[in-house]
């Protein structure tokens, strides 16, 4: 028996609307999978972009001076993953903003998660002395220059905080200790002729 050519035409239909079902099934398949490679590498999509990971973009953007955006994009990083340099830059960027609580508890973030050094100890410390606050900020420089004896620039905003107070003496034995310890360091030895003598 012949079929009728309707028959014919509603079986092509139902083929060309199964192949259609699958190729929209493959698709979706194949987009769902990008996805799942685009996360697992730290990818998002976002407006049809593909965007670094919060911590790159962080980077990036301190690395620019762009801190206002730098905070954002470091802050989300480090609740999804603590990270010793996100801290840091956080609070490098929280006290060039002026920021100075906030630097403050960025740097004990750092300290906490993978100890201190001699950059955590100054950064503390000059976050001290903008906010007026000399013995906590002596006692960072102090500890910057316990980790690091040959750390300059400790030794050179401690002396600077000194100059600035007033107090010249002890901003010259500072001084002096930095030269024993650093005797080429060209930044204590111009400090030095900055400092009035007795």
């Amino acid at each position: 028996m012949r079929q009728t050519p309707s028959f014919t035409l509603e079986k092509k239909k139902r083929i060309f609307l199964r192949r259609r079902a699958l190729i929209v099934l493959l698709a979706v398949a194949g987009i769902a999978s990008l996805g799942a490679w685009l996360l697992m590498n730290g990818i998002r999509k976002n407006g049809g972009e593909s965007e670094k990971s919060a911590y790159d973009s962080g980077m990036e953007t301190f690395s620019r001076g762009e801190f206002d955006e730098s905070i954002r994009f470091l802050e989300d990083a480090v609740e999804q993953e603590e990270s010793f340099d996100a801290y840091v830059k956080l609070a490098v960027g929280h006290y060039n903003k002026r920021q100075y609580d906030e630097a403050i508890q960025y740097y004990e973030k750092a300290i906490d998660f993978q100890g201190g050094n001699a950059l955590i100890y100054n950064g503390m410390a000059n976050a001290y002395r903008d906010k007026k606050q000399f013995k906590e900020a002596e006692a960072m420089y102090q500890k910057a220059i316990e980790s690091d004896n040959a750390y300059a620039l400790a030794y050179s905003n401690w002396a600077i905080m000194h100059i600035d107070s007033g107090s010249m003496d002890r901003a010259r034995e500072i001084v002096e200790e930095g030269l024993r310890n650093i005797p080429d360091s060209k930044e204590l030895h111009n400090i030095s002729q900055v400092i009035p003598d007795k």
